[in-house]
């Protein structure tokens, strides 16, 4: 898993870090460049399957890895899911 889309590990934080730097200081221009390619990627893969699947694998693992009880699993799932609703009555 050293590389995603042919770049390796090192350029992805870098790109994420420089993409988090410009939202945090609101470049407004790039800020409307990224809503432009959010559109795209909306068209593009909104739901796909596979997508659904790793993200589900994901926090299966992070949560099955953890030493929570089942309880409070159960608790960090929907905590997770009143943040999403929550950031789409903000949207």
């Amino acid at each position: 898993m050293g590389r995603l889309v042919n770049k390796n590990h090192a350029t992805i934080l870098h790109c994420s870090k420089v993409v988090n730097n410009a939202l945090h200081y609101r470049d407004i221009q790039y800020v409307e460049e990224i809503n432009r390619w959010s559109e795209i990627f909306e068209d593009v893969m909104p739901n796909s399957h596979e997508t659904k699947d790793e993200l589900a694998d994901n926090i299966y693992h992070l949560l099955h890895g953890s030493m929570l009880n089942n309880e409070s699993k159960e608790s960090v799932l929907s905590m997770v899911l009143e943040k999403i609703n929550e950031s789409y009555v903000n949207n």
